[in-house]
């Protein structure tokens, strides 16, 4: 199975084309504001350079956040473009998840943390098992202090919220917390398509008509327009 997969949740975004469990080719992109042309235009190049067409690929995944709220939306938006022009099943999975399964296996809990702004993270945590990372929290926006009463125990902090909040963590955390290393800190395409592999393989896929981001909570546009109605 051809998988072509995405995720923009991160100001480092990523695209990669997996066949199977075999990564055919992976990019990371650094890609500010104009995260959806240089995501279609990563994906095009990579299909090209591999000598595949569109039509070569049997299904597409994309991580749904939580992130950025731009980020998410325009690539959500670009891959429902493929799947309408190019119909194939979709999956979605969760960053956070992503995140967690590319870190190496760890004594205690891994914690994936996302800048939120605002003074806040998007966090879970989990437990990495062998080859799988089990889920042990819903998602939140939170502080790095109200993270720290999340998991008790060690804790391998990894995601680029540590850009920004790493001396706030290191101290809610005290000598509980390892901080894994940079390159681990934005998630791979590669993973989300690991993630969205078994669902796929057993015919089990997102409808593209309801298929939305994980927000967790609302975005400044919501905010300021207030509840809905």
């Amino acid at each position: 199975m051809k998988i072509l997969a995405l995720d923009t949740s991160t100001s480092v975004a990523s695209v990669a084309v997996m066949q199977g469990a075999e990564v055919l080719a992976e990019v990371h992109l650094e890609t500010g504001r104009r995260r959806g042309e240089i995501m279609a235009r990563a994906a095009a190049d990579l299909l090209e350079n591999l000598g595949l067409k569109p039509e070569a690929l049997d299904a597409y995944a994309i991580g749904l956040g939580p992130g950025s709220f731009t980020g998410l939306r325009g690539s959500l938006a670009f891959v429902k473009g493929l799947a309408i022009a190019n119909p194939r099943p979709v999956a979605g999975v969760s960053s956070l998840h992503a995140l967690a399964l590319a870190a190496a296996p760890f004594p205690g809990a891994i914690v994936p943390v996302v800048d939120a702004r605002k003074g806040e993270v998007f966090a879970a945590v989990f437990k990495r098992e062998g080859q799988a990372a089990t889920r042990l929290s819903d998602d939140v926006a939170a502080t790095p202090e109200r993270i720290a009463a999340m998991a008790g125990g060690p804790v391998l902090l990894l995601g680029d919220a540590l850009a920004r909040y790493r001396h706030e963590f290191e101290q809610a955390f005290g000598v509980r917390a390892t901080i894994a290393p940079e390159e681990l800190w934005y998630p791979r395409a590669s993973i989300i398509a690991a993630l969205a592999r078994p669902r796929l393989e057993r015919g089990d896929s997102d409808r593209i008509d309801t298929l939305v981001p994980i927000y967790v909570r609302s975005s400044d546009a919501e905010l300021k327009l207030g509840p809905r109605r």
